[in-house]
């Protein structure tokens, strides 16, 4: 199965969504020594999902404090602060994903996040693109034409990257079913 396979594919477009917010948490959940290089990058998302959101920003609150994190002290302290329900079901669910895990080796965790962090991206920049587009049919100007163009291209080098990766058939981003 291909990167919406399995599990995703039986879940329809928002249930893949929920099920990428999920495994991009577990990884980091059983990965935490990948904040470091990520943290950014998590901070400027949000998830749509509240309690997941939530979740989000108290791994990054707890990992400012503490740069050397294990994964027995962040669950510990996610649950001591009222995730435990939350944390259950995500980490069953991303268990279908196999860098998402705690056995991955971190190199693949890390190029497991990265690919859903790409991803989640993407879906924000067509989300945008296709206001763009709304927005130029009510005013058709000069700027909002080439900021639309703008846009398509990024999304376009954006897909040829992850068709690339997906060609490459990396086993770190794939979801089995």
């Amino acid at each position: 199965a291909g990167p919406a396979g399995g599990q995703a594919a039986r879940l329809g477009t928002a249930g893949r969504g929920r099920l990428q917010q999920e495994i991009l948490l577990a990884t980091v959940i059983n990965h935490p020594g990948l904040l470091t290089g990520h943290a950014e990058a998590l901070a400027g998302i949000t998830l749509p999902a509240a309690e997941l959101d939530d979740l989000r920003r108290a791994i990054i609150d707890l990992a400012a404090g503490h740069p050397d994190l294990d994964t027995a002290a962040l669950k510990d302290h996610l649950t001591r602060h009222g995730f435990s329900r939350v944390l259950d079901v995500l980490l069953s669910n991303a268990k279908s994903t196999r860098f998402a895990g705690p056995e991955a080796p971190a190199e693949e965790a890390g190029a497991g996040l990265a690919h859903v962090l790409g991803l989640m991206r993407e879906r924000e920049a067509w989300r945008e693109a296709h206001t763009t587009a709304r927005r130029l049919g009510e005013d058709p100007t000069d700027e909002t034409q080439h900021r639309l163009q703008e846009q398509l291209r990024a999304l376009q080098d954006g897909e040829s990257r992850r068709q690339d990766l997906d060609r490459d058939e990396a086993p770190s981003v794939r979801v089995k079913s």
